[in-house]
């Protein structure tokens, strides 16, 4: 016997059989396809065997055994047949041998139809004949499809079984041309030498689902074995009866909605290629939002549009939120993002290598947070350090800035990313924010996001459309599609794809479908579905087609919803298969067969057994491959009406029952391995829906620690909502028991939940739970930890002097006195860190007390300077006596700033230097980015150039933001636009800066972002970009309403800014009584930014204004303009000898223009000369362009033009490098000839 028929690396070609063996020693054949980039369409034929093959008991059908996941490839196990393939038969055929070939596959296509099946590739190399017996197999259900799968295909009309029986006849054809190509014979091809009867069996086949054709294999069977027992007799008038209504393909009435968001995308190319690189303030990602009721198209619609878009060249990730809730973090941006890494897993190693790349440049050391939220990133990047722990809102702001890195690194200009996120309507709180987020981001232009949602779900005050008009405000659009009904003009297209003949009723036809469903494709569908089952569309084969009894349609659907139409086709399913979907649908939209199987403790077959007739009855619909390796593919019920009709098959009283059993049968089935992990959410989501009563006893502390396990994986992701369901389930298990016999432990759950309501800003709860914290501590530590967790609460809720006051008696009750005031002179020395080396160790009692300090430091520096140097030197006698605390280092920085603001700087500085220290022994980044951003923004630059601290004060920055602190992350901002506005270059600054100041304004700390609005106003205002020319009037800040705001509000240290900017445009405009008014504004709070640079600037450009209108003074007026000049020219000299390239040229032109106000004309030459060469060293551009001016001005006092020309020259170059481009306008029309005449 020659047994050609065997395994193949593709599932195509053949080879010889395979040496193994099933149960009972059954002889298999294997097909495999190799995983990774190019096999996909390889591995879907394999599935798609396994999937539809196993539910077929079908004589000539080789059965599926197993389908596998082998290390390198996807391996199909069929049951082995005998026989060679009809293409690798070199004998020709004579008519009896293609009759009887033709009957036994017109027999086997039958019992396809009959259960459902479409086996969609009749070809030659398909058939298997077995030349001792006759017998006929039919070979490879990798393009099988279930008949009443709606088609999804727009691009081609989806194999039926007329095209099966088309096939047969093309091949009886091939079998009785010789040399016939099959591919080139066509639908009217003949065999001219053949019997009348065996021409009309083929033509009736080439032309099944034709008029006078064939609609269904019984029929062509039929025929062909009355020609077998006489060749010459002639075919039946039978034609069969179609075996069921094949629903169309075609998206009818589409086409505006796909052609906007392929519109949209091509905008979104467009805007990349063409932003504005200068200020980076461009418009990051684009998103479409398209609505429409359930059922209506829009999932269809966007599947189109990807379609397209992924021919295109972009990458498509697709994630749907659960109707039913999710107690995953993010779970849909995460599920799609996950699925987008096995893309990638799948993709050349070439273009693999790249991404990886990329995303380990994004992410650093901290790829790990992102592992954690998508697993799949793990085995593209290899292990991964531990991150560091953080607590709070930093989880969350990490989290998000390492996301919106990540999905960054995920997108280019070559290959742009479209998220499609389904059913948005159902999206927790925080994907709410992180979509909002992502549309923030101007490193995201290759981003498009389309995200659907029903309109009847979202009423009004809706979390999604609060969020949607927030994306409104920040992007100054919000495009939105809504997907209409059909038409009754577009239902009788669709009735014509149908081929329905009954052309007299076929428009009331349509109305009558119409006014069941109101025009909704789903409901139209299933109208559908539902007159053909019910009878009144049927095929009447006497009369050549389909009749259409309007009457019995009307019945059927009268006063019906889609939804009950679905509750009717899963009433005539199997009762097992009913379980099967049930809890399917408890599972999720989607689930695997291999959690499906674990739920009902079945074996893998006998549950896909169980799904088999809820796939035939296309309620079930296969997954694409995602590029894992992986042997069954996910299935997804087809519509949310399917999954809500499949959930409501269990009552609610059922219900927590159904979900105490699936999660009893996870939790058994992943606890024995290293699998829970992975699954924890799946298997906690079913026993907190099974509620408390549900819960045994003996089961009640393995709930209680999955559930403190998922709150902490939800709190490190950054979700506050979902991490505050899970304590809350952990803690609404704790008994009166847990508390008398396990206090700590109760404790703990207890505290932990306190934490979530914090973050998830339910202050009313924290409250509640702070009282019972209160009522269970049972020592002054735990107390005093519960008024810390307070304190924040007050904090978050703006309750400044309710926090000091609760701040000093936690102090208290640690055994900590707030230090009394005292003068500047008689606070204590820095130490040196020999001396600390004697101090006492730290423990807890003192970290705590430590800690508490810090939250007051703030809100005391706002309310009461006293209470904040009281802060401070409790802070210090602390951490002098305990310099081993983790908090020390802090400590120190705050100290060192607060000595820099009354003028003792070199101690200052050695405190400052003393923190940067400390902060490299403790491994706590977040701590660090405290210290560095404290100590450069404010400490250093008294001593070390201006310039050293840039470089670090923008990597501090990144590394707060990666910390997750956004406060610290804002005082970074502001910070080095304090030290960098007048030594970088202007472009390059507002860049920076307007990039820092869209993220500080994201991550909601409101003090910074105004701040940071002041600055980049000012940059832009030097620039010529602003409403007035060098004003703070403009799009980021107006020196009118925000300063009144500022006002309001006692924001001293904006104020000071404000004002103090303000007076250098002023000065910058000519006009140096406007400047001098805006400096005395600035001088009433000037005691907040003492430590600042721009404190500096303030008191020099004071005496410069002061000594321009010295002239104009009355005498005892003059005097005072002197005697304020030799204070502040005493102050330079001062920080001059600290730091004399920050300062030196500062002092030197001071001395110029009070020896200018004094007359004496040589003295003034000679400094301004002086002051000129100290600014030529120097790193500060800006410095350089106005001692130039200045100097020009004092030369064309003196008639000496053409050298004040060559000043007021170079001056204007300074400022054109600068790119002080308003300033430079402004002196041409203020200077006029003479400025050019050089």
């Amino acid at each position: 016997m020659n047994m050609t028929q065997a395994s193949t690396p593709d599932g195509d070609a053949p080879r010889p059989p395979a040496t193994e063996h099933g149960h009972g020693g059954e002889a298999l054949i294997k097909k495999r396809a190799d995983w990774g980039h190019g096999g996909e369409q390889r591995r879907w034929r394999l599935r798609a065997h396994y999937l539809v093959g196993s539910g077929l008991d079908v004589t000539g059908v080789a059965r599926p055994v197993a389908l596998t996941a082998e290390a390198d490839a996807l391996s199909l196990s069929l049951a082995w047949l005998p026989g060679r393939d009809l293409a690798a038969t070199a004998a020709t055929f004579d008519v009896n041998q293609v009759l009887e070939i033709a009957a036994q596959l017109a027999r086997i296509l039958a019992d396809l139809a009959g259960r459902g099946v479409v086996h969609g590739q009749i070809r030659p190399e398909k058939i298997l004949r077995d030349p001792e017996t006759g017998s006929v197999s039919l070979l490879d259900f990798g393009q099988a499809r279930f008949e009443r799968a709606i088609a999804n295909d727009p691009e081609g009309r989806l194999k039926q079984h007329s095209d099966d029986l088309a096939d047969l006849g093309r091949l009886m054809l091939w079998m009785l041309l010789p040399n016939q190509d099959f591919d080139a014979i066509g639908p009217d091809a003949t065999a001219p030498a053949q019997p009348v009867g065996v021409k009309e069996v083929i033509r009736r086949l080439t032309h099944a689902g034709q008029p006078g054709g064939y609609c269904h294999a019984d029929a062509a069977r039929a025929d062909l074995e009355r020609l077998l027992d006489n060749p010459a007799a002639l075919p039946g008038t039978a034609l069969g009866v179609p075996p069921d209504l094949s629903l169309p393909v075609a998206h009818l009435g589409r086409e505006r909605e796909i052609a906007i968001l392929l519109e949209t995308y091509d905008e979104m190319l467009a805007a990349s290629a063409g932003r504005d690189a200068d200020t980076a303030t461009a418009a990051g990602a684009k998103a479409v939002f398209v609505d429409g009721l359930a059922g209506i198209g829009k999932t269809a619609v966007i599947s189109d549009a990807c379609r397209t878009l992924t021919r295109r060249g972009a990458r498509v990730a697709l994630g749907k939120f659960n109707q039913f809730g999710d107690s995953r973090p993010l779970w849909a941006l995460t599920q799609a993002l996950d699925n987008l890494m096995a893309d990638i897993g799948a993709d050349t190693a070439a273009r693999r290598a790249v991404q990886v790349e990329r995303i380990r440049n994004a992410l650093l050391d901290l790829a790990q947070v992102v592992v954690d939220a998508v697993p799949g990133l793990g085995p593209l990047i290899g292990p991964q350090p531990a991150p560091p722990a953080l607590s709070g809102w930093a989880n969350r702001m990490r989290f998000e800035v390492l996301m919106r890195r990540f999905v960054a690194a995920l997108t280019s200009p070559e290959e742009p990313l479209v998220l499609v996120l389904d059913d948005v309507h159902w999206a927790d709180q925080e994907s709410l924010a992180m979509l909002r987020s992502l549309l923030r981001d101007p490193a995201l232009a290759n981003l498009l996001i389309l995200a659907s949602y029903r309109t009847e779900a979202v009423p009004t005050g809706h979390p999604l459309l609060a969020t949607m008009e927030a994306i409104r405000a920040d992007t100054g659009e919000l495009r939105r599609i809504t997907v209409k009904p059909w038409t009754t003009g577009e239902i009788a297209r669709l009735l014509d794809h149908v081929t329905l003949r009954d052309s007299d009723n076929l428009e009331a036809f349509a109305q009558v479908l119409f006014d069941a469903s109101q025009g909704n494709p789903l409901g139209v569908l299933h109208g559908l579905r539902e007159a053909y089952d019910s009878g009144a569309l049927a095929y009447r084969e006497g009369n050549g087609g389909w009749t259409i009894d309007l009457a019995r349609t009307r019945a059927a659907l009268r006063d019906t919803r889609t939804v009950d139409l679905v509750r009717r086709q899963l009433a005539s399913l199997p009762p097992l298969s009913q379980h099967a979907l049930s809890t399917g649908a408890f599972l999720g939209a989607s689930f695997s067969l291999d959690m499906l199987a674990t739920a009902m403790g079945l074996a893998n077959p006998l549950a896909l057994a169980a799904l088999w007739p809820t796939m035939a009855s296309g309620l079930l619909n296969v997954e694409p491959e995602t590029g894992e390796n992986i042997a069954l593919p996910r299935l997804r019920l087809t519509h949310d009406i399917v999954q809500q009709a499949a959930h409501e098959l269990v009552d609610a009283a059922a219900g927590a029952e159904r979900h105490a059993a699936i999660a009893r049968a996870l939790f058994s089935a992943y606890n024995m391995g290293d699998e829970l992990g992975e699954h924890l959410f799946d298997v906690i989501l079913h026993f907190n829906r099974a509620g408390v009563e549900a819960i045994g006893a003996d089961e009640r502390n393995s709930v209680i620690s999955l559930n403190l396990a998922a709150g902490r994986t939800a709190r490190a992701n950054g979700a506050a909502s979902a991490a505050l369901q899970h304590f809350s389930h952990a803690h609404a298990l704790l008994t009166p028991e847990d508390w008398a016999n396990d206090t700590d432990k109760a404790f703990d759950i207890t505290w932990q939940l306190a934490e979530a309501a914090y973050l998830a800003t339910d202050f009313e709860r924290l409250d509640t739970l702070i009282e019972e914290l209160a009522t269970h501590a049972q020592t002054p530590l735990a107390t005093a930890h519960t008024q810390e967790l307070r304190i924040q609460g007050m904090l978050a809720r703006n309750e400044l002097a309710e926090a000091l006051a609760l701040g000093e008696q936690t102090l208290k009750l640690l055994g900590v006195q707030l230090e009394p005031l005292a003068p500047p002179n008689l606070w204590p020395p820095v130490p040196t860190r020999e001396e600390l080396a004697s101090g006492a160790a730290s423990d807890e009692r003192v970290d705590t007390a430590l800690r508490v300090l810090v939250w007051l430091t703030p809100c005391a520096y706002i309310t009461s300077f006293e209470m904040y140097v009281r802060v401070i030197l409790t802070m210090m006698a602390l951490a002098r006596a305990h310099p081993n605390s983790p908090l020390t280092a802090i400590s120190f920085t705050n100290y060192g700033l607060t000595l820099c603001g009354v003028g003792r700087n070199p101690e200052g500085f050695a405190a400052g230097e003393l923190a940067l220290e400390l902060s490299q022994q403790v491994p706590d980044e977040a701590l660090r980015c405290k210290v560095w951003t404290l100590t450069f923004g404010f400490i250093r630059h008294w001593i070390r150039p201006a310039q050293e601290s840039l470089k670090p004060m923008l990597d501090t920055l990144q590394d707060c933001l990666l910390c997750g602190d956004q406060e610290y992350a804002g005082y970074a901002g502001f910070l080095y636009c304090d030290k960098a506005w007048n030594q970088q270059d202007l472009a390059e600054l507002e860049r920076i800066h307007a990039r820092h100041t869209v993220l500080i304004g994201q991550f909601g700390h409101e003090f910074s972002w105004r701040h940071c609005q002041v600055w980049l106003q000012f940059v832009r205002a030097l620039r010529g970009r602003s409403d007035q020319p060098l004003t703070l009037l403009g799009d980021a800040f107006d020196e009118v309403t925000d300063i009144a705001r500022m006002v309001e509000t006692k924001n001293h240290f904006s104020l000071f800014t404000a004002h103090a900017l303000r007076a250098w445009l002023a000065w910058h405009r000519g006009d140096p009584a406007a400047a001098l008014a805006c400096c005395r504004d600035a001088s009433v709070y000037a005691m907040t930014s003492g430590a600042t640079l721009l404190s500096v600037e303030h008191v020099l450009l004071t005496s410069l204004c002061e000594l321009r209108g010295h002239a104009q003074c009355p005498p005892e007026a003059q005097a005072q303009v002197m005697d304020n000049t030799e204070s502040t020219l005493a102050r330079l000299a001062q920080w001059t000898e600290w730091a004399p390239s920050n300062f030196a040229h500062k002092l030197a032109w001071l001395k110029a223009e009070k020896l200018r106000a004094l007359g004496l004309i040589d003295e003034a030459l000679a400094q301004f000369e002086e002051a000129g060469k100290l600014a030529e060293a120097s790193s500060l551009i800006h410095d350089r362009a106005l001692i130039a001016q200045a100097t020009g001005d004092f030369l064309a006092g003196q008639g000496r033009d053409t050298e004040a020309a060559m000043r007021y020259s170079n001056a204007q170059n300074a400022y054109r490098e600068w790119g002080a481009s308003a300033v430079v306008e402004a002196n041409d029309q203020r200077l006029g000839t003479v400025s050019l005449s050089a």
